[in-house]
């Protein structure tokens, strides 16, 4: 029959779709795998003990507060042309390793140099006390502090009134007089001398060191020993080893003191202080440094290209003595002041200064 092969070609085609449908549909081959980066924590960097990466360098100290100033003990000089005061101030001041923790300050007084200290910084300040020379009976002065000759502090107002301390007793006090006084300040340069000791004798005229029968340079403290805390020091003076004193024999070698003294209403206090220190007449001297630097024997710094030596510094009064020490480990010399109570001070108690000393090694 005509319509079978046509059926059969019917079947046979729905059979090839069943079979073409059963096949799944080709996919795309996979590609590369892709991961989204992970964050890796920072590694902090490696730190060796004892390298110097982690220090960071000082930075310089650009101000100079002052946490306090004050003054007190006004001295005044029998003309009242001149004064000296006690200065006290607290500086703020930056620890510095470098330098020993320690800073150098210069008092500026009027834009006039008093002197420059080195002094501990110790809890981040240091501690300024000294006596400073005023001009005139009274006025108004500009105190300034300097940092290592590079940092200032602020102008700072401190006045001084001879005149007013004057009325002020009279005016409280009626009919106190003001007396004059004498006593040992806290400052001392000491020093041994190659000369031998002055021989005994009330006639004889020494000078305070070398004497001058040449033209050579002229010694004044040499490398002295210097104390500050005179008249609270409980220990004894130790001068270096030398040629005079090799041990603790029956001998003597000749020394050079300027200890500072406090003078009011006295004009010349030379003429008030005795020594004892053994065999020997001591030399005393006055030298007032309250308007300048002085050599030990009075003559004013840069006046003379011959000394070789530490000048006495700004601001104070001295008795230079020059006297036999003995060769000793343990000895005293004893200073004083009105000795034969010539003078009727209004400090009896200051009179005396009691020296320990020792001029063998």
């Amino acid at each position: 029959m005509w319509f079978l092969p046509t059926l059969a070609a019917v079947l046979a085609g729905s059979a090839l779709m069943g079979s073409a449908a059963a096949q799944p549909f080709p996919t795309q081959p996979p590609g590369p795998l892709t991961r989204s980066p992970v964050r890796q924590p920072a590694t902090p960097p490696l730190r060796y003990p004892g390298r110097s990466e982690q220090l960071q360098p000082l930075r310089a100290q650009t101000t100079l507060p002052v946490e306090r100033l004050s003054s007190a003990n006004l001295t005044c000089s029998p003309g009242l042309d001149r004064a000296e005061v006690e200065v006290d101030a607290r500086l703020t001041v930056q620890a510095n390793p470098v330098t020993g923790n320690r800073a150098g300050i210069e008092i500026l007084v009027d834009g006039v140099s008093a002197g420059t200290e080195s002094l501990p910084i110790v809890n981040g300040a240091v501690e300024v006390r000294c006596r400073v020379a005023l001009r005139g009976a009274g006025a108004e002065h500009s105190i300034v502090f300097v940092l290592d000759n590079q940092v200032r502090s602020e102008p700072l107002a401190l006045s001084h009134s001879c005149v007013s301390q004057t009325q002020t007793r009279t005016d409280h006090q009626p009919g106190l007089l003001t007396l004059p006084n004498l006593g040992f300040g806290e400052l001392m340069y000491a020093v041994l001398s190659p000369a031998p000791p002055p021989a005994r004798s009330s006639g004889s005229s020494y000078g305070i060191f070398e004497p001058r029968v040449s033209l050579g340079h002229i010694r004044s403290f040499m490398d002295p020993i210097i104390v500050r805390d005179l008249t609270t020091t409980t220990g004894r003076v130790q001068f270096p080893a030398n040629d005079q004193c090799p041990g603790e024999i029956d001998a003597y070698v000749s020394a050079s003191f300027a200890i500072a003294v406090r003078v009011t209403r006295v004009s010349n206090p030379q003429a008030y202080a005795g020594v004892e220190a053994g065999p020997f007449e001591p030399s005393i001297d006055y030298v007032d440094t309250l308007d300048g630097p002085r050599w030990a024997t009075g003559e004013a710094v840069g006046s003379s290209d011959r000394y070789r030596g530490t000048p006495l510094p700004q601001g104070y009064q001295w008795l230079v003595i020059r006297t036999g020490l003995a060769c000793t480990r343990d000895g005293i010399m004893e200073v004083r002041l009105d000795p034969a109570g010539a003078l009727t001070e209004s400090n009896e108690g200051d009179n005396v200064l009691r020296l320990r000393y020792s001029t063998v090694p």
